[in-house]
Order: C-alpha cells, then structure tokens, then sequence
C-alpha cells in the first residue's frame, strides 16, 4: 500500500529513502527476496485503485484483483519501515485456510494484514466500496465482517509495526535505523 496522500508528511512517503532505496522499492525487495509476487497500490508506482478514493480498502481491492491467482494476499503500508524478513516469515507460516483474514496484534495495529483472496471477500469488497463511506469502508469494517485470525507476536519490539506518518516519526526511525537495531 503505497497510495496514501502522505499529508501528514508533506510529501510522498513511498519515495522516502533509507540506504539508498525509497521505501516503495524497499519492501517490494523484501516481498520477493521471499518468493511473493507483489502489486503496488500507487498511482505514481504501481497500480491506480480501480474505486479510486476508498482509503486503504480499495487499494485491498485493487491488489485482489491483480493477484486473483494467489489464494491469499498479504497487505503492508509503505510505511512500515521496521518491519523484517523475520516477522513476515512468521506471519506467513500462520496461514489457515479456515479464516479469511489473518492480522498480527502489537500496538493494536492491522497490518501486515493476509487477507484470504474469495469470491465472498471480493464481492464484500465490491459492494461496500460502490455504497459505503467512511468507517463502513474501512479495513475495521473488513476484519469485523469476516472471521479473522490474529497472530499476537509479544517478543518481537513493538516498533517494527509502527507507522511513519510525520517528518518528526520520520526522524525517530532513521535514528532507530542508524543505531542498528532493524
């Protein structure tokens, strides 16, 4: 997920560099150093959401579509700069097949978030984008809607599932960064 507006940044988080890579391109190398085949919702770097205007949810929907081949798709921000190999190979080996939507729980957060790729959750997705707004289309309202899974990973640092939103948190990384601990 790479199609935020970044106002809160005051520019585009995506193309913000950290050893030498912007952060779009810095994930995408990660997803497939693990063998994922990986869609970039972003106008500017990957796929323009087909519902344009939806938040997150329709960048969900826009990667589904694309990867209708793969039995579940696994949603990152782009601003997830911590987030490792380590814990998305864990996150992975937690599939089931039994719940659609699998979320990990560390400071209440929803991503990375696997959601199991189905027509019912397609045709969910759909609908709600065509005739809902606000929190109705929101990915709260996709984890309540369908039978979800969460994956509580209590020793791993709270800060790998922090988001980067303001020059300031943009700070606070790089330093965690400079001092080594990715």
């Amino acid at each position: 997920m790479a199609g935020g507006k970044s106002s809160r940044m005051g520019k585009d988080k995506a193309s913000l560099v950290i050893d030498k890579l912007p952060l779009v391109y810095r994930l995408q190398e990660m997803l497939t150093s693990l063998g994922l085949s990986v869609v970039i919702s972003s106008k500017r770097f990957g796929l323009t959401d087909i519902i344009p205007d939806k938040g997150p949810l329709g960048g969900c929907y826009t990667a589904m579509t694309a990867l209708r081949h793969c039995h579940h798709v696994i949603v990152i921000p782009v601003d997830m700069v911590h987030l490792n190999k380590d814990i998305l190979v864990r996150l992975l080996q937690e599939i089931t097949n039994k719940n659609l939507a699998t979320i990990t729980k560390c400071n209440d957060q929803h991503f990375p978030l696997i959601i199991k790729n189905t027509e019912s959750v397609m045709s969910w997705l759909l609908q709600t984008l065509l005739t809902k707004e606000g929190r109705a289309c929101s990915i709260g309202a996709l984890l309540q809607r369908f039978d979800t899974h969460s994956i509580s990973i209590e020793d791993c640092a709270s800060y790998r599932f922090d988001n980067v939103n303001t020059p300031s948190q943009w700070c606070q990384a790089l330093g965690i960064i400079e001092q080594g601990l990715r």
